[in-house]
């Protein structure tokens, strides 16, 4: 592994540990999916930081509240890289309070639009981003009612934060969508067309790539998942990486965490375990943290969305 690859995995075992300690009732993903943000060298985040931020939330917010369900861990972490994180949650509270306007959206994936605004553009320009972010959800309706959801509300904000000229944006989406009905049956093909479009390559070139990307993990026996590990592909295939980079980096990504026994065995199964390291080697040699940690944020809500749902029909 390079050196590079070799301090994130550090970091991402560290940062895991330390999440599990601040948070005892969290599960294993939910920590490793949350460790997954903490990778750049952040000196805000320690056990105190986090200790006082969680209790600032339950000082403010109730039991109840859309900070404390499933996005709370997150919520934490994102509040500790801020050298102000009392600023980190007006900025929060007050952009939530613009979606509501009108808008039937679920609580957590608000949340995380928000965080996506606040993150990426300046106060005064709160109000252009939420507009923008509106009419690209709308016209996500109009193109594909039966197809969009609430959590397509994410990567509305993704789009509309880039750097991408609206109608370029629209015809990316429609293009990539096109495709990869044709060449890809997946249910999630809607998710990967907005992933896609965040890149101006020309959409046959893009989905090309991600086709090629998903053959070849399998073709090298590389566990992937045709759920969540989709959305982490698709970011991998925008990155400029030859094939045998890929394997080689995400393997031996995938063996140092082995060497953990909180990565193996009844506490992870190895394709959990492949999803972590692709998210390493797409952080090891990516340039734009932000759009991982975007994608990151979808994955990690609707994962939890899923086990909910699922635990709630065996109570049933």
């Amino acid at each position: 592994m390079n050196d590079n690859l070799v301090t994130l995995c550090e970091r991402f075992v560290d940062s895991r540990a330390l999440l599990a300690g601040c948070f005892k009732w969290s599960s294993t993903t939910d920590q490793c999916l949350r460790a997954s943000f903490m990778l750049k060298d952040d000196t805000y985040i320690t056990e105190s930081r986090i200790l006082a931020i969680k209790d600032f939330l339950k000082k403010r917010e109730g039991i109840f509240s859309s900070l404390r369900s499933h996005i709370e861990i997150t919520l934490i972490v994102k509040m500790c890289q801020s050298p102000d994180y009392e600023e980190y949650y007006m900025k929060l509270k007050t952009v939530m309070e613009e979606f509501k306007m009108g808008w039937l959206f679920s609580d957590s994936y608000r949340v995380v639009t928000s965080m996506i605004i606040i993150e990426n553009v300046e106060p005064k320009d709160y109000r252009h981003y939420i507009d923008k972010t509106r009419v690209i959800y709308e016209q996500m309706k109009r193109d594909h009612s039966w197809l969009t959801r609430d959590y397509d509300l994410i990567f509305a904000a993704l789009l509309a934060v880039s750097d991408i000229e609206f109608n370029d944006i629209l015809l990316e989406m429609d293009e990539s969508f096109r495709i990869l009905k044709q060449e890809f049956r997946s249910s999630r093909n809607q998710e990967l067309s907005h992933i896609l479009s965040l890149n101006l390559n020309s959409p046959g070139e893009k989905t090309q790539r991600f086709l090629e990307i998903h053959d070849l993990l399998k073709r090298n026996k590389i566990k992937v998942s045709r759920s969540y590990h989709l959305e982490v592909l698709a970011v991998l295939s925008l990155l400029d990486m030859d094939d045998l980079n890929i394997i080689d980096e995400v393997t031996q990504a995938e063996m140092y965490l082995n060497t953990y026994k909180e990565f193996r065995g009844w506490t992870m199964f190895q394709d959990e375990r492949i999803l972590y390291a692709i998210m390493l080697v797409i952080k090891a040699n990516s340039h734009d943290s932000i759009l991982i940690d975007n994608v990151l944020l979808y994955v990690i809500l609707r994962m939890q969305r899923s086990r909910d749902a699922a635990a709630a029909a065996a109570a049933a």
